[in-house]
């Protein structure tokens, strides 16, 4: 008899109760323990001092800018770049379900396929200064 224990988005499986042959990896751990605000908050502290970072090495005289989520929907977070309070782009969309970040498709859509997750050891990787990579 194969039990299924309802982990938030996932479902792991242990086989008639030999806690040996259920495996879990490290990614699967870090979704458990730790909650999605709390990778989402560690998310976008990195992304602001990323971005901080990269304005001053390259432009100082620019104005400041700031990341912040914009409220509501139920399966995305809009990340949004914000000048001097002002909101002025989408940064990215963070997936609700699974921490995927996805490139937008305008100010309500995110592009179809994730371009990396907030869940990963490295959640940057596919994150640049002015957005998200494209697929290669």
């Amino acid at each position: 008899m194969e039990q299924t224990l309802d982990c938030g988005p996932f479902a792991l499986a242990s086989l008639s109760g030999n806690a040996s042959n259920a495996q879990i990896t490290e990614e699967h751990a870090s979704r458990l323990l730790i909650p999605f605000e709390t990778r989402l908050a560690d998310f976008m502290k990195q992304l602001g001092e990323f971005i901080e970072n990269h304005r001053k090495a390259t432009c100082a005289t620019l104005p400041t800018i700031t990341i912040t989520a914009s409220p509501g929907g139920k399966k995305f977070i809009r990340i949004v770049r914000c000048e001097n309070g002002k909101p002025q782009s989408v940064y990215c969309f963070v997936g609700v379900a699974d921490g995927g970040i996805y490139k937008p498709d305008g100010w309500k859509r995110p592009a179809p396929s994730a371009r990396g997750n907030i869940y990963n050891a490295n959640p940057l990787a596919g994150c640049g200064p002015y957005g998200v990579a494209y697929l290669r």
